[in-house]
């Protein structure tokens, strides 16, 4: 079976942020890039109020109504295996950062993650509006990378 150590707070969370991440854009439509570590920041009910006020009670709610069985189910289905900040498996070196990831959601081989601390790991962002030549191109790149034995990184960016 899949490695999932993280807490089901964890994955709750981070299942919120992935609700939220377009009010978290609109809301910061021309703000300066330190505005969206200070919302990351901000506990559950600070910032849904924040971000989508009119939804917050809902998008709360239907986080908080995921059962577990749903959270974990959800990671085997998709072949994926998590981690978080509670969990021995999580980076150390990540888990110091002030705006680390709640979780880390993979798939592969979990003892890559030792490469993350190295250096031999490479982050890949797309763009917004991305193209399907874009995400080809992602998709490629990402794959020679990672035959090359690179890590691939990558999450939850708006983009």
């Amino acid at each position: 079976m899949k490695h999932i150590g993280a807490c089901p707070t964890c994955l709750r969370r981070s299942w919120l942020l992935s609700l939220v991440a377009p009010y978290i854009e609109k809301a910061v439509s021309g703000a300066t890039s330190s505005i969206v570590p200070e919302l990351l920041r901000l506990d559950n009910e600070d910032l849904v109020e924040a971000v989508a006020p009119s939804l917050g009670l809902t998008l709360l709610a239907r986080v908080e109504a995921l059962p577990e069985s749903s959270l974990y189910g959800d990671l085997r289905t998709a072949d994926c295996w998590a981690t978080c900040r509670h969990d021995s498996l999580y980076p150390e070196a990540l888990r110091e950062a002030p705006d680390a990831p709640w979780a880390l959601i993979a798939r592969g081989d979990k003892a890559l993650l030792s490469d993350f601390q190295s250096g031999d790991a490479v982050t890949i962002v797309g763009a917004r509006r991305a193209t399907s030549y874009g995400r080809e191109v992602a998709r490629t790149l990402a794959h020679d990378l990672a035959e090359a034995g690179f890590t691939i990184v990558s999450g939850l960016a708006f983009g």
